[in-house]
């Protein structure tokens, strides 16, 4: 089978290796169908994530059809269309016994420090898959792994119907954020350097667009909620360095915020803005079991991830796929790369 490798930053191959076997009762065989480009796979690719380990198979958006099971399993059978959950915590670390393996303090990672989904077979743990909704085309279903990013986000933010949230960067994640919170009732404020990925904001479900690099930005967010205080939640997708930064600024006494980011450049923070404002500022890392609660709302159609995707290449056009994702272009969304 083939197989899809980033060797060392700037080198991507597709290779033939021998397909997986099970080799445990409790594991299944799993034929991928679509696997979904993320930011964090042109990262790995760029030699910019810090989390990897070369060589890797890539890819943490995967779905797939099961062909084989071992004795023990029980939640799939052949012919299942699944998704593959991307997060493996030890299960006895601190993290892990109070509920949070997605922070393990030996969090393995598939397509990051496991390999990944850019292969044509795969052999998992049954626990790591999730049977997609009758309704929903495999390739669609790789929306499931970033639209579970979006209810941790708002998860660790605590969102409820008073809040008002500021979404800085209106990408891929950005744009699944706003889906997730209109389930919140909150007020959606986004913002983002680009026109195109304003008005697909404003599709999604934000409430108020801004202009991230207007001169009066600042003054712009801050007007829109709590009687000219802010919004008691940002939560930054941009992942661009001084982007914490300038969310500090906007947000009301007492806020949250949220970061995705992976930037290792130190900010410029002051204790005092944190300290005198108590503001909370929250990391958000991967998903923390929620593949089932973001199905359940597909299923129900309460989250819609209709128009996500914009490309879709075969696999072994993979640098084509990499190269048209680099260009930064704010018509590109998800690209995804379809298996026989």
């Amino acid at each position: 089978m083939k197989a899809i490798y980033v060797k060392e930053p700037g080198r991507l191959e597709i290779e033939e290796i021998p397909r997986p076997k099970i080799k445990k009762s409790t594991e299944a065989l799993v034929r991928i169908r679509a696997a979904g480009i993320c930011g964090s796979d042109i990262a790995i690719y760029h030699g910019t994530n810090p989390m990897v380990v070369y060589p890797r198979i890539i890819g943490h958006e995967m779905t797939g059809i099961v062909e084989a099971v071992g004795s023990s399993v029980s939640r799939v059978v052949p012919g299942d269309r699944v998704i593959v959950e991307q997060v493996v915590g030890c299960g006895s670390c601190y993290p892990c016994r109070i509920g949070r393996a997605n922070v393990c303090s030996h969090l393995k990672v598939r397509g990051v420090t496991l390999d990944g989904g850019y292969q044509e077979y795969m052999v998992v743990e049954e626990s790591a898959l999730h049977k997609l909704p009758d309704h929903l085309e495999l390739e669609e279903g790789i929306l499931i792994e970033p639209m579970s990013i979006a209810f941790q986000v708002i998860s660790r933010a605590e969102v409820n119907s008073q809040d008002s949230v500021l979404v800085y960067g209106s990408g891929a994640v950005g744009l699944s954020v706003i889906k997730a919170l209109r389930l919140t009732g909150a007020k959606i404020i986004a913002a983002d350097v680009t026109e195109e990925k304003l008005l697909e904001a404003k599709n999604c479900g934000a409430d108020v667009t801004l202009r991230s690099d207007a001169p009066e930005f600042v003054q712009q967010v801050r007007q829109t909620a709590n009687d000219g205080d802010g919004p008691s939640v940002a939560i930054e997708t941009a992942g661009i360095p001084g982007a914490l930064e300038e969310i500090v600024k906007v947000v009301c006494n007492a806020g949250r915020i949220i970061t995705l980011g992976f930037s290792e450049k130190p900010g410029k923070i002051s204790e005092l803005q944190i300290t005198s404002r108590e503001l909370d500022i929250r990391g958000s890392r991967l998903q923390n079991h929620l593949f089932p609660q973001v199905i359940q709302a597909v299923s129900e159609n309460k989250v819609c991830l209709d128009g996500m995707i914009s490309h879709r290449f075969h696999f072994t056009q993979v640098k084509e796929a990499f190269a048209l994702a680099d260009q930064k272009d704010p018509s590109v969304k998800k690209i995804v790369l379809l298996f026989d």
